[in-house]
């Protein structure tokens, strides 16, 4: 058990306490049972201390937003085919989201764990005690093993070290993991506790060291500060003010050490805006995205509302609650886009996630799918170039209009801005090869409002193609269902899908049947090609 003697030990205890209080309350933090079998293990022999719903809720968004973050960048990396992966936690307390993070994955996942002293000793006793890692224990409370698996090798790592002390965490680092590899750093309520120029020399070394790999990423979910000097405050600025009050007060009583107390506050929050975080970490090296746990909160926990499993009155004081907390995630300079909306839907929030399914991702074009999109739609038409003139200028108009090239070497595709213009959105089907991990367009489509009118709920749906070698896995209909769920999300019913596609594509003809289009009108195209004209309506979820 934590040694509660100490205001570090008495800190870490109750924040799992509080976590476990919620899952016997019945919240699923983690969309399924894992955390909470490694979470009763760790806590088998500490008295039960229920809270209140209140502290029930916010718990678990806490656990809910990272947990999300996590599992969806686990998701990606199997989707990607990644041969490892590194979760770290800085001030990882005595959670067990480091042991539940490699159960998504045991094969790719190895975690370095890092915190005082005390809290190493206390926590490597648990897990070599309750089995959950096998390993060696050392006097220093470091403890090097195996987390609940048949693997060979060593894929988990509790260091004692100060995160003050950037040389002793780099030496850490170099020993146990390997700076190339692709990164995910957690830290929960830690940064507040260091000072604003210890944090940035923390996040500026995690920046150009542990999250230097490409498709790595840091996050932190801490308190929200308060802005200086107004004198009328709004709800949510008056209790974030309170809370901070509150919230700084338990945090100068769990300093270890009188010596810790001398020299001015003792509390650090990272901002008091997400726009101002938002800026701290990008000036550190990361491109990042921040919200508040409360938006966050929404979009970890489906159907898209936070429900309460326990007899819950206190709504308001949730909201304002969850606003006094924010979550960064500061992604390396060459993360891909589709990493970061599977991590950040909230970010995104008027397209739709990335879906994967039978190792096809399909999600919002990036600019460098577009040249691959333009080839995937050519390649669908030019065997008939030549018998049939009319549809080689039709696809010239393409390339020329919609699915244009874009300018430059950075920002927004522009193929995703002009549907997006449009009210609309353009999706591509990717595929990764194993060997090298190099990314494949397989599969595109495209939908906009029918017209001009912004009112209008009828859409079209445009460029549906598939790659010759995928067609027949189902990845036509997967793109088609991704746009009936956009059309759904973002027009109010009844809402009309309009599709249209030359007589001789016989395949396409059949996917617009099996999906429920009817074919509407033909019109002659000379030489015995026609346009067909689907439609399909959407009238409910």
């Amino acid at each position: 058990m934590l040694n509660q003697a100490t205001p570090v030990g008495k800190t870490a205890f109750d924040s799992v306490q509080a976590k476990q209080s919620a899952i016997l309350a019945g919240y699923d933090v983690t969309a399924g049972g894992k955390y909470k079998e490694f979470l009763s293990k760790v806590t088998f022999d500490w008295k039960m201390k229920r809270q209140t719903p209140l502290v029930n809720a916010g718990y678990a968004a806490r656990v809910q937003a990272i947990s999300q973050s996590i599992s969806s960048y686990v998701e990606f990396h199997k989707f990607r085919q990644s041969d490892s992966i590194q979760l770290v936690l800085l001030g990882c307390g005595a959670d067990v989201v480091g042991l539940w993070s490699h159960s998504l994955d045991p094969q790719r996942v190895v975690v370095l764990e890092v915190d005082t002293p005390e809290i190493c000793l206390s926590k490597s006793e648990i897990l070599t005690r309750q089995e959950l890692v096998t390993g060696k224990r050392e006097d220093s409370g470091k403890l090097v093993g195996t987390i609940q698996s048949s693997s060979d090798r060593n894929n988990y790592f509790l260091c004692p070290v100060d995160l003050r002390d950037i040389v002793r965490l780099e030496a850490v680092v170099e020993e146990h993991l390997d700076v190339k590899v692709p990164t995910f750093v957690i830290t929960e309520l830690v940064l507040s506790y260091l000072s604003p120029r210890e944090t940035d020399s923390l996040l500026r070394w995690c920046s150009s060291n542990l999250c230097s790999a490409p498709n790595s990423c840091f996050v932190a979910l801490e308190p929200m500060g308060c802005a200086q000097g107004l004198n009328v405050l709004g709800p949510t600025e008056g209790y974030r003010r309170q809370y901070t009050d509150l919230f700084g007060g338990k945090m100068e009583r769990g300093l270890s050490s009188k010596e810790d107390k001398i020299g001015g506050p003792s509390y650090f929050p990272l901002g008091t805006s997400c726009s101002d975080i938002r800026t701290r970490f990008q000036t550190l090296g990361y491109q990042a995205f921040v919200a508040d746990l409360g938006t966050i909160a929404t979009y970890a926990t489906p159907p898209g509302q936070f429900n309460a499993p326990e007899i819950f009155d206190e709504h308001a004081a949730l909201a304002l609650y969850l606003k006094s907390y924010v979550v960064a995630i500061g992604f390396s300079p060459q993360s891909e886009g589709f990493m970061q909306r599977l991590v950040c839907p909230w970010q995104f929030e008027t397209e739709i996630p990335p879906h994967i399914s039978d190792s096809v991702g399909i999600a919002v074009i990036e600019r460098g799918h577009e040249e691959s999109v333009r080839n995937l739609v050519l390649q669908v038409y030019e065997e008939n170039f030549e018998e049939y003139p009319v549809v080689k200028k039709m696809v010239s108009r393409m390339m020329n209009t919609d699915l244009a090239k874009s300018e430059g070497e950075e920002g927004e595709a522009t193929i995703a801005s002009r549907y997006a213009d449009r009210g609309g959105i353009f999706l591509v089907a990717v595929q990764y090869n194993g060997a090298n991990s190099e990314r494949h367009v397989v599969g595109c489509v495209g939908v906009r409002r029918w017209g001009q009118n912004s009112k209008s709920a009828t859409l079209e749906v445009v460029r549906l193609a598939v790659k010759a070698s995928c067609r027949g896995k189902g990845i036509g209909r997967r793109l088609l269902q991704m746009v009936e769920k956009f059309a759904i999300e973002n027009y109010e019913p009844p809402i009309t899908l309009i599709a249209q596609t030359i007589s001789i594509l016989d395949e396409a003809k059949r996917l617009y049947d099996a999906m429920g289009y009817e074919l509407e009108k033909e019109s002659e195209l000379g030489g015995n090609l026609s346009m067909l004209t689907y439609n399909k309506m959407l009238r409910s979820t």
